[in-house]
């Protein structure tokens, strides 16, 4: 939640065969008043399993997530997912992503809290 909207950023899809799945970069936010969601422009690369939290009324933290590692790049040319440590600022006004500083290490499926003016990463997970 940031000002009277819900966002959405990620997500993933199953593969055809049906055993692993697909990140994805779609991002949408949902008006609460107005009961309308709206399309925002994608994230710089394809995540999912990845936390976000409003850090103000104009700005919310996107940390870690499990993105995937090209085929190109993949020992047995295959896709590939791995955990991020990836850290961006998204800005509700200009649509822009921003690259901050990234977390310590790669983790998905983690909690995020704002307590004053720190942002806390808590529990997650590691694909090993």
């Amino acid at each position: 939640m940031c000002g009277n909207e819900l966002f959405l950023f990620g997500g993933a899809l199953r593969t055809p065969d049906g055993l692993d799945f697909l990140p994805q970069k779609e991002a949408y936010a949902f008006h609460l008043m107005d009961g309308m969601w709206r399309e925002l422009r994608p994230m710089p690369e394809s995540m999912f399993s990845g936390a976000s939290v409003a850090v103000d009324e104009r700005r919310i933290l996107l940390a870690g997530g499990v993105t995937s590692i090209p085929v190109s790049l993949s020992p047995n040319g295959t896709q590939r997912l791995q955990v991020s440590s990836r850290c961006l600022m998204y800005d509700t006004v200009s649509g822009d992503y921003t690259s901050v500083e990234p977390l310590l290490e790669g983790v998905g499926d983690q909690g995020l809290v704002v307590v004053g003016s720190q942002v806390y990463c808590i529990a997650g997970e590691q694909i090993r």
